[in-house]
């Protein structure tokens, strides 16, 4: 399922700036807390996703929520 609009747009907004996020993902049973810097955001099969820094990668489809990390936190 594609996320909305919005979602991506923050995501892209983040890349561009290179601010670091808090990311958590449905990975059931449980949820997956990313935290960095995302460095591109690609389509693959009909899929979204997104390359962290740390070049990890991370389907879109199970992002539940995205909040900047300010420094400090």
């Amino acid at each position: 399922m594609p996320i909305s609009c919005h979602l991506y747009d923050q995501l892209e907004r983040a890349a561009i700036q290179k601010q670091p996020m808090r990311l958590v993902f449905e990975t059931p049973p449980d949820q997956t807390v990313f935290e960095g810097v995302i460095v591109d955001l690609f389509s693959q099969n009909g899929r979204e996703f997104l390359k962290a820094k740390n070049g990890q990668v991370w389907p879109l489809s199970g992002l539940i929520s995205i909040e900047p990390i300010q420094e400090g936190q």
